[in-house]
């Protein structure tokens, strides 16, 4: 009988680990793992002429060598990822809800404060699950807990945060303040952009300064052709209909478009994206 009880118990956690994250993911979130710590350079990594660069979601370990290969001591880290994260002992994790919109709707303060909460209260934990491919739970002991933005402030970097929620075009709002951002740049300024798979938001917002800094000079193809040669992917493809995400980056695709026709007509943006495109 003693028997049948450990192996019902075994049985009945066995069972949650599977079912649970699928109930996170919709009526939660779950703390999901982006990378572990490696030196090795994060996923999509490259670099292009414009003193820029992409990349997915870095480690702690990764950043180091990532900055050491980057040719700039002026670095600013544009971090487009809307969705709340962080590193656990070295490791780049994330919470993650359905289609990975937890914050979708939330102001850039709110999204910025639940994150601080979230962060500090995973620090408070001894031990904690994170899941691998939001499917796998991976024990951890907690051993430290920081924000990107510390990371980065910490390496004397400076930070920027321009949220955007996973596979859609960026805000009007968000347009604004990165076309001010830009504009303001001092010179010999490299950016590097991440989001999380480093494909989506990076290319759409490395081809937005490419477009902000060239759109006077050249045709809209080769701002598409040169972004997917240079390491990212071609902003033009879209899913097929039956795809969730299909309108989404059908959306992205015609935004791009527009920015173009902005920068192209705007120069010296002295008309704000939301009173051009309105």
């Amino acid at each position: 009988m003693k028997l049948f009880y450990i192996v019902a118990c075994l049985a009945v956690a066995a069972l949650f680990i599977i079912i649970y994250p699928e109930i996170a993911k919709v009526h939660s979130s779950l703390l999901t793992l982006n990378s572990k710590s490696s030196s090795e350079l994060p996923r999509m990594f490259r670099m292009n002429p414009l003193q820029a660069s992409g990349s997915s979601q870095f480690s702690e370990e990764s950043f180091k060598t990532m900055i050491s290969v980057i040719p700039s001591d002026k670095i600013v880290i544009v971090d487009l990822r809307e969705e709340s994260h962080g590193f656990l002992n070295g490791d780049a994790i994330s919470w993650y809800m359905d289609r990975n919109w937890m914050n979708a709707g939330k102001s850039n303060n709110k999204i910025i404060e639940e994150e601080k909460t979230l962060l500090h209260t995973l620090s408070k934990r001894n031990f904690t699950f994170v899941y691998k491919h939001r499917q796998y739970p991976i024990p951890y002991f907690v051993h430290s807990v920081r924000s990107e933005q510390k990371l980065v402030e910490s390496n004397s970097l400076q930070y920027f945060r321009l949220p955007v929620a996973d596979h859609t075009r960026p805000s009007d709002s968000t347009v604004n303040k990165f076309v001010a951002f830009v504009k303001n740049l001092p010179e010999d300024t490299w950016l590097h952009f991440h989001c999380s798979a480093g494909k989506g938001r990076s290319t759409t917002f490395l081809a937005m300064y490419d477009m902000m800094l060239n759109a006077t000079h050249d045709e809209f193809d080769p701002f598409i052709t040169r972004q997917e040669l240079w390491g990212g992917i071609n902003l033009l493809s879209v899913p097929p209909k039956e795809v969730w995400k299909h309108p989404h980056i059908l959306e992205r695709t015609e935004f791009i478009r527009s920015f173009y026709r902005y920068c192209k007509e705007n120069p010296d943006f002295k008309i704000k994206w939301s009173e051009w495109v309105s």
